[in-house]
């Protein structure tokens, strides 16, 4: 009897049980359709797993493991931002012990998007990698176009944090993936990427190439909006190697995009975008009345700070080179001040990333459990912080650079100043004793009887004689040693010196006084000022005495710390005609090729 009532009671709670850990089959279905819908419609997965999200609760574990991942895939490809790491995290341990390989794959994926948003390039790199550690290659099931996505979004991480030949590496693995599943769609992202990072190291003509291969590939497919929209990468390349003509030709094609796309914020962004390039190739080219007219057509208001930045250097440029140097100098003005907050921007950002690689770092030496793999991710990520301390540091460097050698100068010279002043003092007081002992010992000479009194007196300036011949001795040696540590900043010193002396400031007044000429006695005290302060300047150009007279005075501005367009302004000389100058120049003066900026260098520092 008792035997029974225990059984009436244990069976109701063990059916309850049962029931209460049974999957939800209709959930299993919308699940399973929100599945289908993350590709095409992200969005309305979201509404069809948020029709059920109240009735999870009651859901075993794996099925509300299965919502989760579901719903963090279609956040992620609705663009929706993630804002705590609780979920991925959640998920990551779940399918560690009870995924497959996909599963856990996916799983470590969406950690990385989540660190991703939240801004943490460290942990958002080893999530990915933790990821692609998860794939098996090897398994016919692998998901090879959730493992390229994985590639891709690694390669953007890297980018965001200047790791160029790192982002370029995970653009190429990934790549290898979309040939193997024959995934145009993302070959073609990935390619122009490729072209994006090749135009960033200065591979000119490399880019070039990749994108005129690109073309072609969209053009046999008939995709001309991206065909035409793919030439800004040629556009800027051209520019760089000054090839004009080419570089109308493909602007012509890049604008064609325009006309038929419907994305309002597209063909504005893209327009502005056309403006700002044919105002560049109307600079390059001595036009400025038509680099002004499309720089104009850009509404400047509320746009981002790096169309804005192009705009105002635009136009101050073009109304430099009409001889506007009120208007000119307005713009430069306002480009500077944008260059400013885009530095300081750059700088914050820099410190974030740094401050994340480093609590990073600390997290991992707390971390119980170190494998040979996540040592390899470690170093990885020891690299990427390098880059972003190094950056930060050369960013920081070049802008107090100048205040910190300028303000060791300048206490150098007091302190030298200083101890001059004193010896001088010395000397004088020196003289006196000096003068004071020789009357004494006139007076004594002249005396028959000697006086005790003059006796004393001598024997007292005698001892301060030589009392202030030992300060004299101790203020020289301390003189020698300032002098030793002034002079490795002496050639700074004399620089700064040039771009204050007057000659040089003339020069400037020429660049926003209207009718203000620079004559012969203007070359001549610039001439004499830099021979004065660097006595080995012309010798060291103008070895052979082959030197003309307009490349002597090329090399002068050069020294003083003048642009190139200014140089150009200042000689009366076409466009472009400083940057081939300095070309030819490096090669004539000092045996090898070289470009512009390589000249000025090498010039700014002879001493």
């Amino acid at each position: 009897m008792v035997y029974l009532r225990i059984q009436c009671l244990f069976l109701p709670i063990l059916a309850f049980l049962l029931s209460a850990c049974r999957p939800d089959k209709h959930a299993d279905s919308i699940i399973a359709e929100a599945q289908q819908l993350l590709d095409s419609n992200p969005d309305s997965a979201l509404v069809v797993l948020d029709d059920i999200k109240e009735n999870k609760t009651d859901w075993p574990r794996s099925q509300q493991m299965r919502y989760e991942l579901v719903y963090a895939q279609a956040q992620n490809k609705a663009f929706v931002n993630f804002t705590t790491d609780s979920i991925a995290l959640e998920l990551v341990d779940y399918y560690n012990q009870h995924g497959n390989s996909n599963d856990q794959m996916m799983a470590y994926y969406l950690l990385g998007c989540t660190y991703r948003d939240l801004g943490s390039a460290p942990k958002a790199l080893e999530s990915y990698r933790n990821a692609v550690e998860k794939s098996d290659t090897t398994d016919e099931e692998c998901d090879l176009r959730q493992l390229l996505l994985i590639h891709s979004q690694m390669a953007y991480v890297y980018g965001s944090i200047c790791a160029i030949e790192y982002e370029e590496a995970s653009i190429n693995e990934a790549l290898k993936l979309a040939s193997k599943i024959n995934d145009e769609k993302l070959n073609n992202i990935l390619e122009d990427r490729k072209c994006h990072i090749l135009l960033s190291k200065n591979k000119f003509n490399e880019c070039i190439q990749l994108t005129n291969s690109r073309r072609q590939s969209y053009i046999k497919c008939g995709e001309y909006y991206n065909a035409n929209k793919i030439c800004v990468f040629n556009v800027k390349a051209y520019l760089a190697l000054e090839k004009y003509d080419s570089t109308l030709f493909y602007i012509q094609h890049y604008v064609k995009i325009f006309k038929n796309d419907i994305s309002k914020r597209t063909i504005i962004g893209g327009r502005d975008a056309s403006f700002i390039l044919l105002g560049k190739y109307h600079l390059a080219i001595g036009n400025p009345d038509s680099a002004l007219y499309y720089y104009q057509k850009i509404s400047i208001p509320n746009r981002e700070i790096g169309i804005r930045t192009n705009v105002y250097k635009g136009l101050s440029e073009s109304y430099r080179m009409l001889s506007k140097p009120d208007s000119a100098y307005k713009y430069l003005a306002m480009h500077t001040q944008l260059m400013n907050e885009l530095y300081d921007k750059t700088v914050a950002e820099a410190s974030i990333n740094a401050k994340h690689l480093y609590d990073y770092s600390i997290e991992q030496k707390i971390a119980k459990q170190k494998s040979m793999e996540a040592s390899i991710a470690k170093i990885h990520l020891l690299l990427a912080l390098s880059s972003i301390i190094v950056l930060l540091a050369l960013l920081q460097y070049i802008k107090y650079r100048k205040l910190l050698a300028q303000k060791e100068v300048i206490d150098l010279r007091i302190a030298h100043n200083l101890a001059m002043n004193a010896l001088r003092y010395a000397d004088i007081q020196l003289n006196i004793l000096k003068k004071q002992k020789d009357n004494i010992e006139r007076l004594l000479t002249e005396e028959t009887i000697k006086s005790s009194l003059y006796n004393e007196e001598l024997t007292q300036i005698s001892n301060e004689i030589s009392t202030k011949s030992s300060e004299i001795n101790q203020l020289k040696k301390k003189i020698a040693h300032l002098e030793k540590l002034i002079e490795p900043n002496k050639h700074l010193d004399m620089q700064e010196q040039l771009l204050q002396s007057e000659a040089v400031y003339l020069f400037r007044k020429s660049l926003t006084s209207i009718g203000y000429n620079i004559n012969n006695e203007h070359w001549s005290k610039l001439h004499y000022t830099i021979n004065h302060l660097f006595p080995n300047f012309e010798k060291m150009i103008n070895k052979d005495g082959k030197l003309s007279s307009t490349d002597m005075r090329l090399c002068m501005l050069v020294k003083a710390q003048f642009a190139p367009s200014e140089i150009e302004y200042i000689m009366k000389m076409k466009h472009s005609y400083a940057s081939n100058a300095r070309k030819r120049l490096h090669n004539s003066i000092f045996g090898y090729p070289g470009s512009g900026e390589e000249f000025d260098n090498k010039i700014l520092f002879i001493k």
